[in-house]
């Protein structure tokens, strides 16, 4: 079996039609997905599983939350990848994300962009 087989991703996304696609893209890709539309939906999974990546999208519940999400996955499962995707990128919160740490992609993507960027930021965590 490959590695890549049981790397594990986490979406929080509250537009459920993209939810799906991610999904399912990132499932025929070859990675373990759950999915969370909410944050308190993302911290229960967070709390019950650990997870290679993480992948949330800016706007759910407001950057500075998501942040907070972040910051407490971070201490509960160090080494945890993390993933922003954004659709509206005001500079100040792109300036915290890079400062914290976070890559930020910019919508629209394709589907092939979004498992590439995931595969090769799981790649240089394995290294």
């Amino acid at each position: 079996m490959s590695r890549r087989l049981r790397q594990t991703i986490l979406i929080l996304e509250d537009d459920e039609s993209l939810l799906t696609l991610y999904g399912k893209v990132l499932h025929r890709a070859g990675y373990e997905v759950n999915s969370a539309t909410t944050i308190d939906q993302a911290k229960a999974l967070l709390a019950k599983k650990r997870y290679d990546l993480l992948v949330t999208d800016l706007s759910v519940a407001g950057g500075k939350k998501v942040f907070e999400l972040v910051s407490s996955a971070r201490a509960d499962q160090p080494g945890i990848v993390v993933l922003i995707v954004t659709g509206f990128s005001p500079e100040d919160i792109c300036a915290e994300a890079k400062q914290r740490g976070l890559e930020v992609m910019e919508k629209p993507f394709t589907p092939l962009d979004l498992v590439g960027r995931i595969s090769s930021l799981l790649a240089a965590q394995a290294a």
